[in-house]
């Protein structure tokens, strides 16, 4: 297997925290204790000595006050302190250096990504002045520091602070799902595998004895799975072996199912925030990602953006294997791009942005990925809202020959790429989810395909066809092989007979007014209770634009606001456990 390093700039870089260095809250005791944290690429060596101080935030002279970009105006209460600042639209460096300006011996970033990493942060601009330590904590660490000092002082030491006793784990350091979105078509038959299992570190003084790593999935808030095992002693400074733990596969259906982890060990953790840890993976209707699913925005979720080092051309790519896939149809790709530019309108005129769909047929069946085994089959050119630095895009696949309609899978058994490709000068940003670390899968030697990566990369194309060249695997310029999801989603709509379901029978469903103007009513009655019933409405194209789902139930009623929708035909699909059927519904204005 190939192991490919390029250079990457991100707008956060990933690395693992040291093992000599913390940041506590020491007081009040309502909030005391070590905090996840990642370090800057710049400012003082944490490992170098401790900083303790009171805490305040910084506040500046435009909204958001308390993100330092602007001009800062309490720097009276900031000297001798350890300064707080959100993250927001400026770099991290030019933060940090607002602060020790100020007078503050140390700077703590605090995200601004509801449950997102702490990663590491790089210098910008001006990181190579700032001299005090800096640090990244999570949004929720932040928030309770603020909270707290609305009540009086909140003292923070950072440093080289060693415990006794202190295991950890961490998303590198265990197996997440092999990717975070899978449509149920291409779950069973092992199509779709969880293989949890993880390595312990000791970062404390003392040996750790009769460590366990605890996994546990939940589907929907119900516990599907449960399995531990213990490792051998971990002396200080060490890490366990590899804990393989079953395996496991989703029968449970469409729906988010959280996979945990627990160390647990005979002393008591002086420093507990990284003894758990959890990722999700989302079983869809019809989406593939290498990224958890966002259910709350209905997209891939995104920790961070990437581009390649110096900017320019950039292609990234995630592969997924689909069987019985002959009918499918490739409907659209879904992702997050940004720019180091003031907007989107500010590119060059040949600037552009693509999204493609390759077939991958392993040719000499060496597992390994070359040009000629790439056939272009799908594409369109994306339209930015050029008001916009950032946004999350929604682009129809239209089939490569006639570049009119959808893109209809010929064979079973195919290998699609989905890219999204940015080429011309500018520095141009795509998404990435970085909870869902694949480095044990390539550690343990589980990819058997190069398809089964997270992602692939290239800066060359060629340029009639748009087939990539010189594949490669991330970088995150630091030194370290990134192995986190890529932001991108495909829909896909497959035949009914493509999932070997069966036509439901004794079904009555009365779907009134039809046609319909601003919304439709469905009644339905079948034969016995079922399991579950589920609603899907889709255009004419095959593309998913409603969906809904209930349990146990024999007669329903279910209403489908379609006002924002074109006139037109679309078709509702009604599921059981026991097959699918299909009705037409007109909408008309």
């Amino acid at each position: 297997m190939r192991n490919f390093l390029l250079l990457i700039i991100s707008f956060l870089s990933i690395t693992a925290v040291s093992a000599q260095t913390a940041v506590v809250v020491n007081s009040p005791s309502s909030i005391a204790g070590a905090k996840l944290f990642g370090v800057g690429q710049f400012g003082a060596d944490l490992a170098s000595g401790t900083w303790t101080a009171d805490a305040a935030f910084i506040v500046d002279e435009t909204p958001p006050i308390n993100d330092g970009c602007e001009t800062v105006v309490n720097t009276s209460d900031l000297a001798g302190k350890i300064v707080l600042i959100e993250r927001g639209s400026c770099e991290f460096g030019f933060k940090a250096l607002a602060a020790e300006n100020a007078g503050a011996v140390g700077a703590i970033v605090v995200n601004n990504v509801a449950g997102g990493a702490v990663q590491d942060m790089g210098p910008g601009a001006v990181g190579a002045q700032v001299t005090i330590p800096v640090v990244l904590i999570s949004l929720e660490d932040g928030a309770a520091i603020k909270a707290e000092l609305a009540n009086g002082p909140v003292n923070i030491t950072m440093g080289a602070i060693i415990f006794n006793n202190n295991v950890s784990i961490d998303v590198a350091k265990v197996m997440n799902p092999p990717f975070g979105t899978v449509p149920e078509f291409a779950v069973g038959n092992g199509q779709f595998v969880v293989s949890p299992g993880g390595i312990i570190l000791n970062k404390g003084v003392n040996d750790a004895e009769n460590p366990i790593l605890q996994a546990t999935i939940e589907f929907n808030g119900n516990q599907v799975y449960s399995e531990a095992d213990a490792a051998e002693l971990i002396v200080s400074g060490d890490t366990s072996e590899f804990i393989s733990l079953p395996s496991y596969e989703p029968t449970e259906g469409i729906g988010q199912y959280t996979l945990s982890y627990e160390v647990s060990y005979d002393s008591t953790d002086e420093s507990d925030f990284d003894n758990s840890i959890s990722t999700t993976f989302y079983v869809s209707q019809n989406v593939f990602s290498k990224a958890q699913w966002d259910v709350t925005n209905n997209r891939p979720a995104r920790t961070n953006a990437y581009t390649v080092s110096g900017g320019g051309n950039i292609l990234f790519l995630s592969g997924f294997r689909m069987e019985n896939a002959a009918g499918a149809t490739l409907d659209s790709v879904k992702f997050y791009i940004a720019t180091a530019d003031t907007t989107f309108g500010h590119w060059a005129d040949e600037s552009e942005v693509r999204v493609y769909a390759f077939l991958w047929d392993d040719l000499n069946g060496d597992s390994l990925l070359t040009s000629d085994e790439f056939t272009n089959v799908a594409f369109n050119i994306v339209e930015l809202d050029e008001n916009l630095d950032e946004q999350w895009v929604t682009v129809e696949l239209l089939e490569t020959e006639d570049f009119e309609g959808s893109y209809t899978v010929v064979d079973d058994e195919v290998n699609i790429f989905i890219g999204t490709r940015f080429e011309g000068s500018e520095l141009v940003y795509f998404g990435f989810d970085e909870n869902i670390d694949l480095t044990q899968y390539n550690d343990q030697a589980l990819f058997t395909t190069e398809m089964g990566f997270p992602y692939v990369q290239t800066s060359s194309w060629d340029a009639d066809t748009g087939v990539p060249s010189d594949f490669g695997l991330f970088n995150n310029g630091m030194g370290g092989t990134f192995l986190g999801g890529l932001s991108t989603a495909l829909y896909v709509t497959p035949m009914a007979n493509n999932t070997q379901e069966p036509l439901l029978e004794d079904i009555a469903v009365n779907i009134y007014p039809n046609p319909a103007t601003d919304r439709f009513t469905t009644e339905v009655e079948l034969p016995s209770v079922s399991k579950f019933i589920e609603y899907t409405v889709r255009d004419v194209a095959g593309r998913q634009l409603f969906t809904a789902r209930k349990d146990n139930v024999q007669m329903d009623k279910a209403v489908f606001n379609v006002s924002a929708l074109p006139a037109g035909q679309y078709y509702l699909m009604v599921r059981t456990e026991n097959g699918v059927a299909t009705y037409p519904v007109s909408v008309q204005r």
